[in-house]
């Protein structure tokens, strides 16, 4: 019966002190019935000793203590264990894991005894191997000295370990040794030398060390040259030529100019952006590595002039007429142009038409280029009517030049030179300026102008024309002349015929200046109304005994290797100068001016029967030569650099398939791609000349006797071929990819692409030219063929200008000449600019071959029948030279 909360518990106490008695009772049977010990693995069994397991081998070196293990000991009944170590030098340790630092080398017996709870114990053994340490060495330094000086090296600083005894060995690297702990040695040269020292101790343990002696030798002397003056923009020649080495080693020279810019050789050039006087640094360096440093100044000023001059009309005097002095703009073409800010007065004739600028004006930029224009006045210094219409130009050069500038002279002649010369960078209200990126241009044009007249006596031709150079000075005058009809009237009565003449394209001008501008613009306009002016006044020399068919100016070249030569392709480089091939083994350059770099031109490495030229964006001249003996007859490939020498070998390039090679054009990666018609292929070479297109070339099986080649924005090669039905062939830039597109006419002799990927093939046998367009598509379409107008007869050569119109020289014909075609972007493109006799056929030109167009506006036609260069001044829209890829504005 439950009486309360402890009857659980005592109930549960009971059953406890009966199993107890339950388990006592068995363990008694058990005993009983024989079970003890001996008979089983109860409690009474007999204990295992542990298991001892001291690791190693050991390794290691004196001085530096050694990890002992003894981890993999174990007791079979898990009892606790501890661990007693000999190592065997007479020192022992404890623990499972202790360490020992041995003082002396050699192989020690060390042992490991382990102890359970039981008092049972195990031992295992091993070996430690100590190995002596090595010695350290110390090659104290670095050192310093002269040349013949005796230098105390020491290596005091090495020891070794166990105390033994060192021995010391030098390298002093300059070839000689030397022992001992504190050797001597005196160097011979100049430089920085590695020393090592290594030690060897009694045990032949080695260590090494190394410093550094540095040897000063007789030093370089710097010599900057100067102190140097110049102004903005003015091209600064440094030397450092007298700088010299006292033991003849060759010298490099580091230049800082002072402005944050630097220089290396030894006459480098720079030009300064700022007004200022800048401290100029030269180092030069030998070959032993000594250097020397000597300083200059440079004073950059502010430049003036002194100009003094004449106005007339007529060869009469303009009273009263207002001079302004301009420097160009710099923003684009005809850009507005900078007034001189500086004149304390106006500057006005007096009544003999004469004019003083006395150091009124202070180049900003020693390379603007300067003009002077005159607007107004009388040719009557009786009469004080002033003629608004009167508006005359002279073309002065570059500012820091004005100085040998004394006098000029505004005139009809001047204003045609400047008008024709300047036509692309002059706008209406005598505006003359060019884009940033085209100076060179500019620069050229104007020396163009001073190539027709001379600006101190108002006369054509120019003072400084070469001899070579044959400039249209009879047409000029007649242009003169009917300037001459408005600028001579009192008041401007007689004007009106002049500018009614002058009108084109819906645009009439408002004086003389402009008028100019509008009649070299649009040559072909009103030629006899005009010529009808200027027979009314010939105030001008002139031979003109009819009215020419356009009023191009032009200038002939001769000479420079041209001679007997058969003149055959023409490129212009980045500096406006003129390169031309022939067919007799000589290549001729042209300066702007059309000075020839050489009397007899460029000749060897290969040139022969030299049909194509090209300019890489180098400079670097390409000749394909068609036919030359060390290829097996088959041409060779000829490179040239800037100044005109071979950079190939005495035979010129064969390699990549090359085989009567015609044709060349290079591409903006600097690959150069070149039309060879015998073996119906391309050849494609890097910049190096070295061959990318395999021994067969590319394009076989496609190009069928290739005369012509370009290249497009995407540096595929566009190929004419005149073999079998008229097509024009793609290869890609890799020349993997090539496709033949069925188009043109027969025999497609020249190939130029525009500045929107469209491509125009001239067609010799068939009189015509094509147009393909969107050639940057897989799909290139045909945009039409044109032909019968403009005076195109056997078309040759063609061109593209920056305004995307055609150019196109007329091989044959009674009186051979240019063609004009509206580009792609017209609304009519194809669509003939040209009179129906072509442009310039009065320019004496003879089977004109090819055509290039320069920065400056003018068109370069090369002669093949005559051996001459026609440059037809200011008719077209300039392009960056040198042409690389399509045609693009500077």
């Amino acid at each position: 019966m439950y009486t309360g909360p402890t009857m659980p518990f005592q109930g549960v106490l009971s059953m406890r002190k009966l199993a107890l008695w339950f388990s006592s009772s068995l363990c008694v049977a058990a005993i009983l019935c024989g079970c003890g010990p001996g008979n089983g693995s109860g409690s009474g069994s007999t204990p295992k000793a542990p298991t001892a397991n001291v690791g190693g081998p050991y390794t290691g070196k004196t001085e530096t203590a050694l990890s002992f293990s003894g981890n993999g000991s174990s007791d079979p009944q898990g009892e606790a264990l501890t661990y007693a170590w000999n190592f065997g030098d007479k020192t022992t340790g404890t623990g499972v894991s202790p360490s020992h630092t041995y003082t002396a080398p050699g192989t020690y017996t060390v042992s490991l005894t382990v102890t359970d709870t039981s008092n049972l114990t195990a031992t295992a053994s091993t070996t430690a191997t100590v190995a002596a340490q090595p010695p350290v060495a110390n090659a104290g330094g670095p050192y310093t000295g002269g040349i013949g000086a005796v230098i105390y090296f020491s290596g005091n600083g090495s020891s070794d370990p166990q105390g033994e005894t060192l021995a010391y060995a030098w390298n002093f690297g300059d070839g000689t040794t030397g022992t001992g702990i504190s050797p001597s040695h005196a160097y011979t040269a100049g430089g920085t030398y590695t020393v090592s020292l290594t030690v060897t101790d009694t045990s032949n343990l080695t260590a090494t060390a190394s410093t550094t002696a540095t040897i000063a030798g007789l030093s370089p002397a710097a010599n900057a040259g100067g102190p140097y003056t110049g102004g903005i923009g003015t091209i600064i020649s440094f030397s450092g030529s007298k700088s010299n080495d006292p033991r003849g080693e060759t010298l490099t020279y580091a230049w800082n100019f002072g402005d944050g810019t630097t220089g290396t050789g030894v006459s480098p050039t720079h030009a300064y952006t700022a007004l200022g006087t800048y401290t100029v640094s030269l180092t030069v360096t030998d070959t032993s590595n000594l250097t020397a440093t000597a300083s200059t100044t440079v004073s950059i000023k502010a430049s003036t002039i002194n100009i003094n001059g004449l106005v007339s009309g007529g060869k009469s005097p303009i009273s009263g007429a207002t001079i302004a002095l301009y420097a160009a703009g710099n923003v684009s073409n005809g850009s507005t142009a900078t007034a001189v800010p500086t004149f304390l007065a106006p500057v006005v004739t007096d009544s003999n038409g004469n004019f003083d600028i006395t150091s009124d004006y202070t180049c900003v930029n020693a390379s603007d280029q300067m003009y002077l224009v005159a607007t107004g006045g009388s040719p009557d210094s009786a009469s004080s009517a002033n003629n608004a219409a009167l508006e005359l130009m002279a073309a002065l050069g570059p500012c820091d030049q004005l100085s040998s500038t004394p006098f000029v002279t505004l005139n009809e002649v001047t204003t045609v030179a400047s008008a024709w010369a300047l036509s692309q960078f002059l706008s209406p209200g005598g505006n003359v300026g060019a884009t940033p990126n085209n100076v060179q241009g500019l620069a050229n044009a104007v020396i163009t102008a001073n190539n027709l007249v001379n600006i101190a006596t108002g006369a054509s031709p120019g003072a400084a024309v070469p001899a070579n150079v044959k400039v249209s000075t009879s047409k000029l005058n007649m242009l003169a002349n009917a300037l001459a009809s408005c600028v001579n009237s009192v008041g401007g009565a007689d004007c009106s015929s002049l500018l009614a003449a002058a009108t084109a394209g819906g645009v009439t001008p408002s004086n003389t200046l402009d008028a100019a501008l509008n009649i070299a613009r649009n040559p072909a306009s009103n030629v006899g109304s005009i010529y009808t002016l200027a027979t009314a006044n010939t105030v001008f020399q002139s031979a003109l005994a009819a009215a020419p068919p356009d009023w191009m100016l032009y200038a002939t070249l001769t000479g420079g290797g041209l001679d007997g030569n058969q003149v055959a392709a023409i490129a212009v480089d980045s500096g406006g100068n003129v390169w031309v091939s022939t067919y007799f083994n000589y290549i001729a350059k042209f300066s702007p001016n059309g000075t020839p770099a050489t009397a007899t031109g460029f000749t060897g490495s290969g040139i022969n029967e030299s049909y194509g030229i090209a300019l890489d964006a180098s400079d670097d001249v390409w000749i394909t030569n068609r036919e030359t003996s060390p290829n097996s007859g088959s041409g060779d490939v000829t490179e040239l650099n800037s100044s005109g020498q071979p950079l190939t070998g005495a035979n010129g390039i064969t390699v990549g398939g090359i085989d009567y090679p015609v044709a060349v054009a290079t591409d903006t990666n600097g690959n150069v791609w070149i039309a060879d018609n015998d073996h119906s292929h391309v050849t494609l070479l890097n910049s190096a000349g070295t061959a990318i297109s395999p021994s067969t070339g590319f394009g076989v099986g496609y190009v069928s006797l290739p005369l012509s080649i370009a290249v497009d924005a995407n540096h595929n090669a566009w190929v004419g071929n005149s073999g079998g039905s008229p097509t024009i062939t793609r290869i890609s830039s890799d020349g993997s990819q090539v496709v033949n597109l069925v188009c043109c006419d027969e025999e497609i002799v020249g190939i130029a692409i525009d500045q929107t990927n469209n491509l125009w093939t001239v067609n010799y046998d068939n009189n015509s030219i094509s147009q393909i367009k969107d050639i940057s598509t897989t799909t290139p379409s045909i945009g039409g063929s044109f032909k019968g107008g403009g005076g195109l007869d056997f078309p040759s050569g063609i061109a593209v200008d920056g305004a995307g119109n055609v150019w196109v020289t007329n091989f044959h014909g009674a009186s051979p000449s240019l063609t004009e075609l509206a580009g792609s972007n017209a609304a009519s493109p194809g669509t003939f600019l040209s009179p129906t006799t072509g442009f310039g056929s009065d320019a004496s030109m003879q089977e004109p071959y090819g055509v290039a167009v320069d920065a400056s506006g003018n068109l370069w036609v090369s002669n093949t029948g005559n051996d001459s260069v026609t440059e037809l001044i200011g008719a077209a829209v300039p392009v960056r030279t040198p042409l690389v890829g399509p045609v693009q504005l500077p």
